[in-house]
């Protein structure tokens, strides 16, 4: 090919099918990462970031909006320069301290791990495949804008250096990711408070084993995670959807992260219907190919690393949320909340 337009043309954007497919996981991380930089616009880092690359909160919402080859390869025929440096910031940035933490908060992980802990050894493993192929394709990007752009390669390598320097400087004017504080740093709450913070009896007490009480972890977070994490309309309906924007959802997280297997948990009608649908678009989750890897290995229930190892944890996450939501549906079915959370939850199923 003399050109990458030509290029783009023959190839679905100029991409090999299938390559965007490849990639999506490491374009959502290093968006969710970029986003968090442009929704601070007066720290240090971001203004420097800005001087540097010309990068702006506008590009990475068009970034958020790549879906396909074609979307992809037209952004990098377009915008270049700016994808380049878009690369380039999200791979710091994701080598940095902040990288972890946005895994993590994906996962569901509590906070505070020890650096021997194998659940933080798995995600660093995680993120380094992830960073590794970021790595490589701003290489090869940059290898591209040398050849056919006219783009000069020393220049290219002194930019990336002072990107380099400017994260590593600056990260710390940059506030933390949301959610990312640990629960156990949280003032306690009230172990059955709602959202009028009034007293409120026990409906049921139940007891998770070690699985069923990561799924429950995991369920508690996505509501908050997701619509910043993926743009879609099933995301969208989530972060819209007014049940999740209550004090008592991420109370009802910090217990179920300090609880421990096997103890008994007394949850309120209210809590119960929050717990109730947040399982329910755990399990919907499952069925979204851009972050099923991500969840899947926030949820420790297998520890196999065969081919078949994610179908078997997918099936026994199914399993979990599949026997929670009908135990729940049974007993209290009848009650108008959970009506109401019923139809909510097929609104959401039809937007999959």
């Amino acid at each position: 090919m003399s050109d990458f337009s030509s290029f783009a043309t023959e190839m679905n954007g100029g991409l090999p099918a299938g390559f965007y497919a490849q990639m999506r996981t490491s374009l959502i991380l290093v968006n969710s990462v970029c986003r968090h930089v442009f929704q601070h616009p007066h720290t240090a880092l971001t203004q420097e970031v800005a001087a540097l690359t010309e990068l702006d909160a506008d590009f990475v919402s068009t970034m958020q909006a790549v879906h396909d080859d074609v979307s992809l390869g037209t952004v990098m025929v377009q915008q270049p320069t700016e994808f380049l440096w878009y690369l380039r910031l999200g791979e710091q940035l994701l080598t940095s301290p902040m990288g972890l933490e946005l895994l993590k908060r994906i996962q569901g992980f509590s906070g505070h791990v020890q650096t021997e802990d194998p659940d933080l050894h798995q995600s660093q493993l995680l993120l380094d495949h992830f960073v590794h192929g970021l790595q490589l394709l701003a290489d090869n990007f940059a290898t591209y804008l040398g050849q056919l752009e006219g783009e000069d390669a020393e220049s290219l390598a002194l930019g990336a250096l002072q990107l380099e320097g400017i994260v590593a400087r600056q990260l710390p004017s940059l506030p933390p990711l949301p959610h990312a504080t640990p629960p156990e740093a949280q003032p306690a709450a009230p172990a059955y408070e709602t959202d009028d913070t009034e007293a409120e009896e026990p409906a049921v007490q139940m007891t998770f084993q070690e699985a069923q009480l990561q799924v429950m972890r995991l369920s508690a977070t996505l509501p908050d995670v997701l619509p910043d994490t993926l743009e879609t309309p099933f995301t969208s309906a989530v972060g819209a959807n007014e049940a999740f924007h209550t004090p008592l959802l991420p109370r009802l997280r910090q217990r179920l992260l300090n609880a421990a297997p096997d103890e008994p948990l007394g949850f309120t009608l209210p809590e119960l219907v929050l717990l109730y649908r947040c399982a329910q678009v755990c399990a919907m989750t499952m069925l979204q190919p851009e972050l099923e890897r991500l969840f899947l290995q926030g949820v420790d229930i297998s520890t196999d690393h065969d081919p078949e190892a994610a179908s078997r944890v997918r099936h026994v996450l199914s399993i979990i949320v599949g026997g929670f939501v009908e135990l729940v549906q049974n007993e209290y079915g009848a009650e108008p909340e959970f009506a109401q959370a019923r139809q909510e939850m097929e609104h959401l199923a039809d937007l999959l």
